[in-house]
């Protein structure tokens, strides 16, 4: 899952010594399945609880390595707790338990998404979460008010999709509600005036890429909806209009 946040990872392999002669070969298969190098470490067997032990690590902003998902297997904490199976012969024996973390917890999870995006602000990008960690996944926002009626009509077509939207119909400037969608991370700013109302079409900001593209909303729905396949998609919590929303200004930044 970290791949997909544009992240390389390395793989430790911490094997006992009994295991390693034994599952030598598929142990290379493991290494070739991944597709990059991978360090070994073989320990003396009956140290530890299992004996394959596998850390998936990247090294974060600080230049540390972070373990980000693991895999063990366990043929210890059966016998530990109790934990029994019925064989055929209808004598007892004690499992071998997997342990997956293959995504981690939320908690690694979080600090890869945001150690991630420390590395990109470093770069010269901007930093952003991915489209369906986003509170707003796609901003409209109307030039002037002459075109809210257009820009209501696109939200409809958007939010009909399951994307969380929202309508900046506030009486601020357009570089203003660019510039505050930018301090919120929306993935997606689509902005629309007299052109686009013409057309039919909307005007994408788009974050991540950092690049500006004219498309209809059709197209756009399309590249949110791939964005977020295969991931929860949970409704909107907040007014889609902005000027229906409580506002904190002592918490905004300058």
């Amino acid at each position: 899952e970290v791949a997909k946040l544009g992240r390389r990872y390395v793989a430790l392999y911490n094997v006992t010594e009994d295991f390693f002669k034994n599952n030598y070969e598929d142990l290379v298969e493991f290494v070739r399945g991944d597709g990059r190098a991978a360090l070994v470490s073989v320990l003396p067997a009956g140290i530890y609880y299992w004996v394959l032990n596998v850390e998936y690590v990247i090294i974060d902003s600080l230049g540390k390595p972070a373990e980000i998902a693991t895999f063990q297997i366990d043929v210890g904490n059966a016998r530990r707790f109790g934990i029994r199976y019925v064989k055929e012969d209808g004598s007892e024996g004690y499992p071998v338990i997997i342990h997956t973390a293959i995504i981690g917890s939320v908690e690694r999870y979080i600090y890869a998404v945001m150690d991630t995006a420390i590395l990109r602000k470093r770069s010269g990008l901007p930093p952003c979460l991915p489209t369906w960690l986003a509170p707003v996944q796609v901003r409209v926002i109307p030039v002037s008010s002459k075109f809210l009626d257009y820009a209501a009509e696109v939200v409809r077509v958007i939010a009909s999709a399951g994307i969380r939207v929202d309508l900046d119909d506030r009486d601020l400037s357009l570089a203003k509600k660019i510039r505050e969608a930018g301090m919120e991370w929306v993935p997606y700013c689509a902005i629309v005036g007299e052109r686009e109302q013409a057309t039919r079409t909307v005007n994408v900001r788009i974050r991540e890429q950092g690049v500006q593209k004219a498309m209809t909303v059709e197209e756009l729905v399309k590249m949110v909806r791939k964005d977020v396949e295969g991931y929860p998609q949970v409704p909107q919590a907040t007014p889609c209009y902005l000027s229906r929303r409580p506002t904190l200004n002592y918490l905004r930044t300058t």
